[in-house]
C-alpha cells in the first residue's frame, strides 16, 4: 500500500513535518488503488477500557452477529451462520468485500415443528410466518464447523470442508447442516425440521456496464479503476434474472433445485456465475421429506400454513414433473421439510445439504462469448471443482457419500489445539482466524490461488500483508501457498522488483508467461517479503525446486533492494506497507526489516550454491543492522525514522512496528537482530505510551509521544493514525512474548479479538478502524504456534529449535506444532524435567526422507546467543515417532525403543531456562523507562 503524496515533499517540508509530527507522504507514487479512502475509514466500535473481557468462547450464549462461521469453500464463496442462528453475509455469488455480501435474506432460515407448533431456530425480535423465535442459543463456532444449541431440545451442526493438504475437498461449493431434535416426553412424538433458502441467483453479480467498455478498459486493474465512476461505475450489478424451481429426487437425497439460464457476462471475472442452487435432505428410512419448491417471502405466512399445522408441506404431485416460477421480481424462496417419529427419550437427525453450481464459462474469441483477461483459456476463470465434477447432482452425490468423512478430517487440525494448554480464548481465536480461506480466496480451475485484500476494488495478493498472514496457507495448503508465490515471481517488475499485487477479482490473475493486470505498483517489503517467504518455504519443506526455478528472480530482487539504498546508510528508501501515514526517507519499518530480508536472501543463495553472493548479502544485512542501531536507537526506543543522511531522527513519534525485523528474525530461527536489552527497553516504552493509553490496548500504529495520542497526519485531512491490529499482533504482541512479556503479548492479542467479538465481527475483521470487513490478514494469529513453543524448523540442515513456554501456574504443557510436511505435539513436564516431541502426522513427498539430528533449546525471554544445541542420533520424522529428553546425572547418552529416541542429558534445565517478566500493561504508570546506551544485556 502507498499514498500518492510522497513525491511532493522535499527536505524543506520534512523539517516542518518533524516540528508538527504530521503530514503524509510516500515515494514512487504510481496509481491510487483505493488505499487512501480505506485508510481514512471510520466506523463505530466498542472499544472499552476495562470493558467485558471474558466470554465462554467455546459456548457463546445468546451472542449476536452479523458475522458467524462462514460455510463454503476455498475460492467458492460462502455464507455465515451467525451465533444467534441467523443466516447472514451470503456471498456465494460475489465474495468481494461488502460489494458482494447479501445481508437481507428473510427467506433463509431453519424451523422445527413439534406438539402442533412451529418455532424458528434463531433469535429474532418477532415471529416469522407465524413461527415464534428461539429463546436461547449456545454457539460453538470453530471454523469451518458450527455447533449450535437452540432452546433445550434442538441442536444444529453445520460444516464445510477444510481438509489440510486436500484442495479438492476444501473447495467444494457445499455446506452440510444436521439438525438433531430430542423428544423428552414419555411417548413417541412426531417432529419436523424445515430448511428454507431464499433465491439469490444472480444477486450481487457485477458485469461491465456495456460492451463498448471492452475496448476502453485495457487489460489492467488501473485502467478499470480510472473509468468514469470508478470501478463500480464501470461494473455495476447486473439485473436479476428470472429463476425457476423444481423438486429433486435421487437415491440419497430429495429437495429443491433453483436455477436460471447460464450467465454469459461481457467480462469474465472470478465471481461465481451460479445458475443452480440446491437445498436437499438426505433420505433416511422412517423419515418423510416434503418440499415447497416456490413461495413469495411476502406471502410466507400462507405458504407455511401447512407446515405450521402438520409439520409437512402440502404435496404437489406436479412439482417433481415440471419447473415452477420462482423469482420474477419479488423475493422468493424454496423449502424442504423432514418429518420423523422420535421415540420417547430419544433423538433423531435431519440432514440437509446446500450446494451451488456455476457451469464452465464459454471463453473464446467469438464476439458472442465471454471476454477474458489477456488469455482465452477457460481454465483461468473456471472453478476448481470443475476438474472433478460436471454437474450439480455429481457434487451432491459426492457430498452425500463423503460429508462425515470431510467433517472428521476438517476437525483433525482442530484437535491438537483443543487438547493443548492454550487458554480457551486463544484456541477460539487461532482456529477462527483461518476464516479468510473462504471469505477472501480465489482458486481457479487450473489451481491458481490468490487472496483478496478486502476492499481495494478486488485487488489480490497484497504481498506486503502476505508477510504476516501466509502462515495458515503455508502450514496446511503448501501447494496453494507456493502457487501464489509463483504468480509473483513469474511477473517481476522491470527492475527486478516483486510487485504489490498479483491480480484483481474482476479482471484476472497473473499468468506464468509474465502478463499481469496489476503492473507497476511496488513497495520495498513486497520484494523483501517474497524473499523471506521463499526462504521460509525452503527451510520448512526442504524443497529446493522453487529456489532453482527462480534463481534469476532471487538475484534480481536483492539487486533491486540494494539499488534503493540512496545514501551512506545501508537502508533502502521507498514505500512500504505503512502507506497511509507520513514517513521520513529512512523509516523504522524498512530499517528493521531490510537486514532480515538479507539474511533470508543469503539462505537462498547458499541453497543455489551462490556462496559468494551469500557472503555479500549477509554483509549487507549486518551493515544494515549496524546503521539501524547507530542512527535510529535513541536510548529508550527506536526512532520513527530520520533523514537520508541519518540526521534529524524523529523521536516524537513511535511506530508499533519498530521491532518487526527482530520478530521476523527470531521467528525463522535466525540470531537476534538487536540486543535483547534494546528490545526490552523499546517494548517498555511502547507499553508505557501508546498501548497503555489506548482503550483495549488497540493502539494506533503511529503514536505522538508528547501529545499522548494517535499521531495526526496533516497531509490527509488531519486523519489520526489508526490501529492496524494484525500488524500490532505480529510486530508488537509476538515480540513481547519472545522477550518474556508473555502476559502482555497475550493480553494484546486477546483484546484485539474482544473488540471484534463484542461487535459481532469475529469472522469479518477490518484492518483499519474496527468494522465489518473480511480483511486478508486475520490469519496472522497462526504465528503464535511457533512463538509459544519457541520453535523454528530448518529441514535442509536437519535442525529444530524448540523450548516449551510455561506460564506461571503450569507444570505441564501441550503445544501443537504445524509444519507443511508434518505435524507434532510438544509436551513437557517441568516437575519431571521431561520434554517430548511426538510426530502426529506426516505429509509425504514420495520417498523423500525427513530427519532431525540437532535440536536447539532457545527459551523465551533469552537471547539467541544463550541457545543450547543438542546433537542427537538421526531422528526420522515418521507418524508416531517420538524424541524425548530426560534428565540424567551421566554424560549425554541415547536409547532407542521402537519409534522412540530418548536423549538423557545433564543439561535438561536448558529447555526450561525461560525468563518471564512481570506484566507491564496493568501497571504501566509505575514502571520506569529503561535506558540502554551500550546495547549489552
Amino acid at each position: 500500500m502507498f499514498s500518492s503524496l510522497r513525491a511532493w515533499f522535499g527536505t524543506l517540508f520534512l523539517i516542518l513535518i518533524l516540528m508538527t509530527s504530521g503530514a503524509a507522504f510516500s515515494s514512487s507514487a504510481q496509481v491510487d488503488y483505493g488505499a487512501a479512502r480505506a485508510n481514512a475509514s471510520r466506523s463505530p466500535a466498542d472499544m472499552i477500557r476495562n470493558g467485558r473481557d471474558h466470554y465462554d468462547y467455546l459456548a457463546l450464549h445468546n451472542h449476536r452477529g452479523p458475522s458467524g462461521v462462514p460455510l463454503g469453500g476455498i475460492g467458492e464463496g460462502y455464507f455465515d451462520l451467525s451465533p444467534n442462528g441467523h443466516f447472514d453475509r451470503i456471498a456465494i455469488n460475489n465474495w468481494h468485500d461488502v460489494q458482494g455480501i447479501i445481508h437481507h435474506v428473510p427467506g433463509t432460515f431453519l424451523a422445527v415443528w413439534r406438539n402442533g407448533h412451529a418455532h424458528l431456530l434463531e433469535l429474532a425480535k418477532k415471529p416469522l410466518f407465524g413461527m415464534v423465535p428461539a429463546k436461547t442459543t449456545v454457539y460453538r463456532g470453530l471454523f469451518p464447523i458450527i455447533h449450535l444449541k437452540i432452546n433445550r431440545n434442538t441442536a444444529l451442526k453445520a460444516w464445510s470442508g477444510l481438509v489440510a493438504h486436500d484442495v479438492k475437498d476444501s473447495s467444494l461449493p457445499v455446506a452440510f447442516i444436521d439438525v438433531t431434535v430430542h423428544n423428552p416426553k414419555a411417548t413417541a412424538q412426531a417432529i419436523s425440521v424445515a430448511f428454507s433458502w431464499q433465491d439469490v441467483i444472480g444477486r450481487k453479480l457485477r458485469d461491465l456496464a456495456g460492451p463498448d467498455l471492452i475496448g476502453k478498459i485495457g487489460v489492467t486493474s488501473w485502467s478499470l479503476g480510472g473509468m468514469p465512476g470508478g470501478q463500480y461505475g464501470a461494473m455495476p450489478c447486473i439485473q436479476r434474472v428470472r429463476t425457476q424451481a423444481q423438486t429433486l429426487i435421487a437415491n440419497h437425497w430429495r429437495g429443491v433445485l433453483q436455477r436460471s439460464k447460464a450467465f454469459v457476462p461481457l467480462k469474465a471475472t472470478f465471481q461465481n456465475y451460479n445458475n443452480q442452487i440446491a437445498i436437499v435432505a438426505r433420505t433416511v428410512p422412517g423419515q418423510t421429506i416434503s418440499t415447497l419448491p416456490s413461495y413469495q417471502v411476502a406471502h410466507g405466512r400462507r405458504a407455511w400454513k401447512s407446515f405450521c399445522t402438520t409439520g409437512e408441506f402440502r404435496a404437489d404431485a406436479s412439482a417433481a414433473a415440471k419447473p415452477v416460477a420462482l423469482y420474477n421480481g419479488a423475493a422468493a424462496a424454496s423449502a424442504v421439510a423432514v418429518k420423523m417419529m422420535v421415540a420417547a427419550g430419544a433423538s433423531a437427525t435431519a440432514r440437509f445439504i446446500v450446494c451451488w453450481y456455476a457451469p464452465p464459462l464459454r471463453c473464446g474469441k467469438k464476439s458472442n462469448e465471454t471476454r477474458s483477461f489477456l488469455s482465452y483459456d477457460k481454465n483461468r476463470y473456471g472453478r476448481y471443482f470443475q476438474n472433478y465434477f460436471h454437474s450439480l447432482p455429481q457434487i451432491l452425490d459426492y457430498a452425500a457419500a463423503n460429508g462425515h468423512r470431510i467433517l472428521r478430517q476438517s476437525q483433525a487440525w482442530h484437535k491438537p489445539i483443543l487438547r493443548s494448554s492454550y487458554p480457551d480464548w486463544l484456541k477460539f481465536k487461532l482456529i477462527n482466524s483461518a476464516y479468510t480461506m473462504y471469505t477472501n480466496t480465489i482458486l481457479n480451475r487450473q489451481g491458481d490461488f490468490a487472496v483478496m485484500e478486502g476492499g481495494m476494488g478486488g485487488l489480490t495478493g497484497t504481498m506486503d500483508q502476505r508477510l504476516i498472514n501466509h502462515e495458515f496457507y503455508l502450514k496446511f495448503f503448501p501447494r496453494l501457498n507456493r502457487r501464489e508465490l509463483s504468480l509473483f515471481a513469474d511477473n517481476e517488475g522491470k527492475r527486478g522488483e516483486i510487485l504489490h499485487f498479483d491480480g484483481n477479482y474482476y479482471i484476472g490473475l497473473d499468468s506464468p508467461d509474465g502478463h499481469t493486470p496489476v503492473p507497476g505498483n511496488w513497495m520495498l517489503d513486497n520484494t523483501g517479503g517474497w524473499l523471506y517467504q521463499l526462504a521460509e518455504y525452503y527451510l520448512q519443506t526442504g524443497d529446493q525446486t522453487y529456489i532453482d526455478r527462480y534463481h534469476k528472480q532471487i538475484i534480481d530482487a536483492v539487486n533491486f533492494l540494494h539499488k534503493q539504498i540512496k545514501s551512506k546508510l545501508q537502508i533502502p528508501q521507498g514505500p512500504d506497507t505503512y502507506d497511509d501515514f507520513w514517513q521520513p526517507p529512512i523509516n523504522i519499518y524498512n530499517a528493521s526489516t531490510y537486514p532480515v530480508f538479507m539474511r533470508a536472501a543469503a539462505i537462498l543463495a547458499d541453497a543455489m550454491a551462490e556462496h559468494a553472493l551469500a557472503v555479500k548479502w549477509r554483509r549487507w544485512g549486518d551493515q544494515g543492522t549496524h546503521d539501524l542501531i547507530k542512527f535510529l536507537w535513541n536510548g529508550r526506543y527506536f526512532s520513527y525514522g530520520c533523514n537520508a543522511d541519518g540526521s534529524k531522527p524523529v523521536n516524537s513519534l513511535m511506530s508499533s512496528a519498530q521491532l518487526a525485523g527482530e520478530f521476523l528474525s527470531r521467528y525463522l530461527g535466525f540470531r537476534d537482530l538487536v540486543p535483547l536489552s534494546m528490545e526490552r527497553a523499546s517494548l517498555i516504552a511502547q507499553m508505557k505510551t501508546s498501548l497503555s493509553h489506548s482503550p483495549d490496548y488497540y493502539a494506533p500504529k503511529v503514536w505522538n509521544i508528547k501529545g499522548r495520542q494517535a499521531a495526526l497526519d496533516l497531509g490527509t485531512k488531519n486523519n489520526h493514525s489508526t490501529c492496524w491490529p494484525f500488524q500490532l499482533e505480529a510486530f508488537t504482541a509476538m515480540p513481547l512474548i519472545q522477550a518474556g512479556y508473555v502476559g502482555d503479548g497475550l493480553n494484546i492479542m486477546k483484546h484485539i479479538q474482544l473488540i471484534n467479538l463484542r461487535n459481532g465481527w469475529t469472522w469479518s475483521q477490518n484492518l483499519w478502524t474496527p468494522g465489518e470487513r473480511a480483511y486478508v490478514s486475520a490469519p496472522v494469529t497462526w504465528l503464535v504456534t511457533d512463538v509459544l513453543a519457541s520453535a523454528a524448523l530448518d529441514l535442509p540442515h536437519h535442525t529444530l529449535h524448540v523450548a516449551p513456554l510455561f506460564l506461571a501456574r503450569h507444570t505441564k504443557v501441550s503445544l501443537p506444532l504445524y509444519y507443511p510436511r508434518f505435524w507434532a505435539v510438544l509436551r513437557a513436564d517441568r516437575s519431571e524435567a521431561m520434554i517430548r516431541l511426538k510426530i502426529t502426522g506426516v505429509f509425504s513427498r514420495g520417498k523423500d526422507v525427513m530427519m532431525i539430528n540437532r535440536i536447539i533449546a532457545d527459551p523465551i525471554g533469552r537471547t539467541s546467543s544463550e541457545a543450547v544445541s543438542f546433537d542427537i542420533p538421526p531422528f526420522m520424522i515418521r507418524a508416531g515417532a517420538i524424541v524425548e529428553f530426560r534428565a540424567s546425572k551421566r554424560r549425554t547418552h541415547f536409547t532407542r525403543s521402537g519409534n522412540k529416541l530418548t536423549v538423557w542429558t545433564r543439561r535438561m534445565s536448558d529447555f526450561f531456562n525461560q525468563k518471564l517478566r512481570k506484566s507491564v500493561l496493568p501497571r504501566a504508570t509505575t514502571v520506569p523507562f529503561v535506558r540502554v546506551t551500550t546495547g549489552k544485556d
